[in-house]
């Protein structure tokens, strides 16, 4: 009994002390709360929001590990936005206090530090060209730094590349609009200016033969709105036997035309409200294709296709389905399309393939539409970029940028699928490719060996008619031989017989 109630006591004394220190704990947190608050400016409280911040944090990256940024595939970012331009495994940062070039993360090549108070970037071919829109000031770099600077006296309001480094720009002072052409080491090739009233040049683009340069232009001046396309000559020589150098003028009555550029076959694209056209390099419409539905976003993949991702329904057109994502080439010929699940949030195309967002899922795709992975970010992104190939993949938030790698990350089975569907078919294809390879392999040592075989049974035939004709030399040389001895010896014999008939006219005398 004695031991029983030793042990309930030693219970009832475990309770009382954990009372004891869990109101010490409270107390003592409620205490330093109210320092913290009226004394400390926040910073306990600061500390264990941190802490919460940290752990929650943690629970999220837990629940998605792909996200965990380290010092090997992320970079920290500042505040204020900073654009990307990628190239492989290496890719440029932009920001308002300038340009870095990056070979990977954590390996700064170079970088170039000025003021800007809203920059933008746009990358061409090997080069890539940073303007401050509204302000004077743009910039051209390669993979090892910059190449040439251009100051202007109006504000940029826009910039176009070509794949050469050259570079047009539009400006503004007061009234007035100026275009220019720079051409890869800075120097100025044309300037005009447009200074009609109710006249607005809008985008513009340099052809990469160097040879033309283009302009849409809205003109307000008549009672229905113009949206025009005007072509110039970039080489005096070529141009002098235009007005002003054009020599060529698209117009399309009451239509907007907020974007051109020129693919890799020479052809101008041209997309406005009402429909995508395809301009040759002599300044006539080759294609078009109405629009059924309001574009969202429109891209260019390797410079071969124009990417569209439509939005809403045009009233009274058969319209495609919010979402549908179409791949059209130089010819105007839609060679596949992408039905995302939702409307189009962000398009984001180059040299690899394509990225389309809806809202915070994103789906990557090879060239041509060829769906790879599917993936649903856990934070907002302002950007998202492919790297070298389709499954490494830039993600940019207001504060990180991290490289993933998609293979690691959940996909939808429906992506999924088609993903195998298109390995499966690569296998295929490249399987063909190495019989064929082999068989021609094959068929090259095939026809080595009877070619070698006819050589040698040549090279016998020869060995035997040059034995032959020596045999026969040998045999006429004999024969040459024998016939000067038997000469000799008629002769011999005729001699002979002379003297014997001598000796017998001696003896009958």
């Amino acid at each position: 009994m004695e031991e029983e109630k030793k042990i309930v006591k030693k219970k009832k004394n475990k309770y009382i002390i954990i009372v004891f220190l869990l109101a010490l704990i409270i107390g003592g947190s409620c205490g330093l709360y109210y320092v913290d608050t009226f004394y400390g400016e926040g910073k306990i409280n600061t500390i264990i929001s941190s802490l919460q911040e940290k752990t929650q944090k943690n629970t999220d990256t837990a629940e998605n590990p792909t996200e965990q940024a380290t010092e090997k595939n992320s970079v920290t970012l500042s505040a204020g936005g900073t654009l990307f331009a990628t190239k492989g495994k290496r890719f440029l940062m932009c920001t308002k206090d300038g340009v870095k070039y990056m070979n990977g993360m954590g390996d700064q090549k170079w970088n170039d530090t000025f003021t800007m108070a809203a920059p933008e970037l746009i990358e061409e071919g090997g080069y890539y060209a940073v303007g401050d829109l509204a302000g004077k000031t743009a910039k051209v770099y390669n993979e090892s730094g910059p190449v040439y600077t251009v100051q202007v006296t109006g504000n940029i309001l826009y910039f176009a590349l070509n794949r050469n480094g050259y570079l047009g720009i539009i400006t503004k002072d007061k009234e007035v609009y100026s275009i220019m052409v720079y051409n890869n080491t800075g120097t100025q090739l044309i300037v005009r200016q447009e200074g009609e009233t109710g006249v607005y040049p809008f985008s513009m683009d340099i052809s990469d033969d160097n040879r033309i340069f283009a302009i849409s232009y809205l003109d307000t001046t008549d009672v229905e709105p113009v949206g025009s396309i005007n072509f110039f000559y970039v080489n005096e020589s070529e141009g002098r036997n235009f007005s002003e150098s054009m020599f060529a003028s698209v117009i399309k009555t009451n239509e907007l035309i907020p974007k051109i550029f020129y693919l890799d076959n020479g052809n101008l694209i041209v997309t406005s409200d009402k429909g995508l056209y395809g301009i040759g390099s002599d300044g006539k419409e080759k294609w078009n294709i109405e629009l059924t539905n309001h574009i969202s976003y429109i891209g260019v993949e390797k410079k071969k296709y124009v990417v569209v991702a439509y939005g809403s329904a045009i009233s009274g057109k058969n319209s495609r389905k919010v979402g549908n994502v179409s791949w059209i080439n130089g010819d105007g010929k839609e060679i596949a399309d992408f039905q995302a699940k939702d409307g189009v949030t962000y398009l984001n195309c180059n040299q690899t393939g394509t990225i389309i967002g809806c809202s915070k899922t994103y789906y990557g795709l090879k060239i041509g539409g060829r769906a790879f992975w599917e993936y649903t970010a856990t934070r907002d992104m302002t950007d998202v970029l492919l790297m070298e190939n389709v499954n490494n993949v830039l993600f940019v938030s207001n504060d990180t940028a991290v490289i993933l790698n998609m293979d690691r990350v959940s996909q939808d089975t429906a992506v999924k699928e088609e993903k195998q569907k298109t390995q499966s078919t690569e296998k295929v294809i490249q399987k063909q490719k190495d019989d064929e390879q082999q068989g021609e392999e094959q068929q090259e040592q095939k026809q080595e060996g009877e070619e070698q075989q006819e050589n040698k049974q040549e090279e016998n035939t020869e060995n035997e008619q040059k034995d032959k004709n020596e045999q026969n030399n040998s045999q006429n040389e004999q024969n040459n031989t024998n016939g000067e001895n038997n000469e000799a010896q008629q002769q011999n014999n005729q001699s002979q017989q002379n003297n014997n008939r001598e000796k017998e006219n001696q003896q009958g005398e």
